[in-house]
């Protein structure tokens, strides 16, 4: 086998598609959005990182390791605290839309790392999971697709990226599953196969589903041995140099339904949300180009969009549009280079999307159509369909179309 034949097979296994890279950071964000509103919505505010809390800043700081540091330790001051936390949940929706998408991912790795050892008492391996996936993300191009940035800048040629930074992070996932495994020491793994009967008959691990489950002893006890082993042998098919495709398709499946299967019969936290977000860098190319064609349905294809060309604003949003509801090679022109476009900007001031079939949307119409051929934001058009709903979506409009010129203002700055 000669050497470029080996580096060939050694890219095609470290390479991650663009599109695995924007549902990993759809995951990450919702993850730590999920950490923030739970801080919000329940007692570990208040008892863990305020100023009023037992869990205070001296008594996190007598007890921590060296070189252990957090943004909390700054200031004690209960607003402090709710300002920091406020803060990861804003960068954390910066992160899932795909906004400065860098940036929020450094920031969203430097408040959750705080957050975690402000509240070291809290820490599990899901916290753990989720700062090392943070840290190698700062690294990969999460927003080449999918996101704000990516609808603004210059799209990647290449539909897959490949650096130190997609093996370390593969490699990071990969080694969750094989340490996992090789944990699993006791005889209520192999040979007694009891583990999982255990874990549904624990209060403290179990959801509502769990008693059903454990009602069929034979069955917990082959699947905590289909489980035992499946944690120690995915990572050879994961890592395989040879049919790489071939192996991940035959053993991610298993690996999803194992972290949904936790969803549904334990509670875990958001360990299952992480692992799965995890997996999102094994995902092959093929798949994301099946997805593709399955949606890019007659319906979707030869939409047009026309914007004012006097106006910058309305060309960053209609190309924000596209990328989030339509194909990339969805047309974006200024009206005035189309007749009919170009007349019914003149005479009602409004964006216009032209069918295959010669018809047009204006206004909020045209929003909520282009949404309603989004494979994701299809609820939002729908939501658009009753009249009243329409009319809101219209006035609103009509005054984000008055204001248009200081929003372009704000675009210079903020949408470059």
């Amino acid at each position: 086998m000669s050497k470029d034949h080996i580096l060939e097979r050694l890219v095609n296994v470290f390479a991650i598609d663009y599109r695995s890279l924007a549902v990993l950071r759809v995951g990450l964000g919702m993850a730590l959005l999920y950490t923030a509103v739970q801080f919000y919505t329940s007692d570990l505010f208040h008892a863990f990182i305020s100023e009023d809390g037992f869990l205070t800043n001296d008594y996190v700081l007598k007890g921590k390791r060296t070189g252990t540091w957090s943004l909390y330790f700054i200031n004690d001051d209960t607003w402090y605290s709710a300002l920091l936390l406020t803060l990861t949940g804003v960068s954390a929706l910066a992160l899932i839309v795909g906004y400065k998408t860098r940036l929020a991912t450094f920031l969203c790795w430097v408040l959750f790392v705080s957050l975690s050892n402000r509240a070291p008492i809290l820490l599990s391996g899901a916290d753990t999971q989720l700062v090392v996936l943070l840290f190698w993300s700062m690294f990969l191009p999460l927003g080449a697709r999918w996101s704000i940035d990516g609808g603004l800048g210059k799209q990647p040629d290449q539909e897959k990226h490949v650096s130190l930074a997609t093996a370390a992070i593969i490699l990071q996932v990969a080694y969750l599953y094989i340490y996992s495994g090789l944990y699993k020491t006791g005889s209520q793994w192999f040979p007694d196969g009891t583990a999982i009967y255990y874990a549904l008959n624990a209060l403290e691990l179990s959801s509502p589903l769990a008693p059903f489950l454990a009602h069929f002893f034979g069955l917990t006890r082959w699947l905590t041995y289909y489980v035992y082993f499946l944690e120690i042998f995915a990572v050879f098919f994961l890592l395989s140099p040879f049919y790489t495709d071939r192996f991940r398709y035959a053993v991610l499946p298993q690996l999803l339904l194992l972290h949904i299967s936790f969803i549904l019969f334990l509670s875990v936290g958001f360990f299952p949300l992480v692992s799965l977000t995890g997996l999102m860098v094994f995902m092959p190319s093929q798949f994301w180009d099946w997805i593709s064609c399955k949606t890019e349905t007659e319906k979707r294809m030869g939409i047009e969009i026309w914007y004012d060309k006097d106006c910058d604003f309305c060309r960053k949003v209609c190309r924000i549009f596209r990328e989030f509801s339509l194909p990339r090679q969805t047309p974006i022109r200024p009206a005035q280079e189309d007749l009919t476009a170009g007349k019914i900007l003149q005479e009602q001031g409004t964006w216009v999307v032209s069918t295959a079939n010669g018809q047009y949307y204006t206004h909020w119409n045209a929003v909520a159509f282009v949404w309603r051929r989004s494979p994701i934001l299809w609820p939002l058009g729908i939501l658009f369909l009753p009249k009243w709903a329409m009319d809101f979506g219209n006035k609103l409009y009509a005054v984000i179309a008055k204001y248009r010129r200081q929003l372009g203002y704000l675009s210079a700055v903020f949408l470059k």
